[in-house]
């Protein structure tokens, strides 16, 4: 199973840096005055491996807007419990938005005592 980071849960909330940045860049503007954006210089990496900008004589300059967002339509489903495809989950766990939850004893007796299990069950027991 997979979650969200604290990192991946914060851009699901914000957006993603390369989606905020794309969407403030309507037209040319010096490099200076998106500088103070949160996550910029990450933002910029990603908007620009992606092709969505360039930088053209010390200006950010849009070169496409894409109407859809992988990366944040794959963090709301994995938010949601639901699968993504491997190669999501990939570009996902290199950025750290997403982490492997490996469930130990204690995990499963909290998830079972939330789920309203009153005592614990013999397979619990027996595992530790």
């Amino acid at each position: 199973m997979y979650v969200l980071t604290e990192e991946g849960k914060r851009y699901l909330a914000e957006g993603l840096p390369e989606i905020r940045l794309v969407k403030a860049l309507d037209r040319a503007r010096p490099i200076g005055e998106l500088k103070g954006m949160k996550d910029f210089s990450i933002g910029l990496q990603w908007a620009k491996m992606k092709e969505w900008i360039e930088i053209r004589e010390g200006k950010l300059v849009p070169k496409r807007r894409p109407g859809v967002f992988p990366e944040q339509e794959a963090l709301k489903a994995i938010a949601a419990g639901k699968q993504v495809s491997g190669e999501m989950l990939d570009i996902l766990i290199k950025r750290r938005l997403v982490s492997r939850e490996s469930e130990n004893v204690s995990s499963r007796a909290e998830k079972q005592l939330k789920e309203g299990v009153a005592a614990p069950t013999p397979e619990l027991i027996k595992s530790g």
